[in-house]
């Protein structure tokens, strides 16, 4: 999760940052905030003003390409991709996968019996 500031960095100025938190926005939740505070100095006639990323500058494209890429790493739920956050269910018949809910566990779990019954009807056929 990630949290945005505005603030004077020694090295780099003007800078909206961005940063990891506990409990904050995702990542594509991040692109809009940051724009806006990126506008707000910007009529401050504050110029350059830059994004400012685990002590990385980034243009606007390139913020924006971080969030992509970002959101794409996050662990998200085996059936139905949601983003896993808070509570976690694990499954699988090795419990090596995660869900969201119990209920996505619980379908997960009967694809997978499906997929064994259908496997063991083809091997005897």
């Amino acid at each position: 999760m990630f949290s945005i500031k505005r603030l004077q960095h020694p090295d780099y100025g003007s800078v909206v940052v961005i940063e990891s938190v506990d409990i904050g926005l995702l990542p594509l939740q991040v692109i809009s905030p940051a724009i806006k505070e990126y506008r707000a100095y910007r009529q401050q006639s504050v110029n350059p003003v830059r994004f400012l990323i685990n002590e990385q500058i980034m243009t606007l494209p390139q913020m924006e390409k971080w969030a992509h890429d970002e959101h794409r790493s996050l662990p998200k739920c085996q059936s139905c991709a949601k983003i896993l956050v808070g509570e976690v269910h694990p499954g699988g018949f090795r419990g090596d996968t995660f869900f969201c809910s119990e209920l996505c566990a619980h379908q997960n779990y009967l694809q997978e019996l499906d997929k064994i019954d259908d496997e063991h009807e083809c091997d005897f056929r």
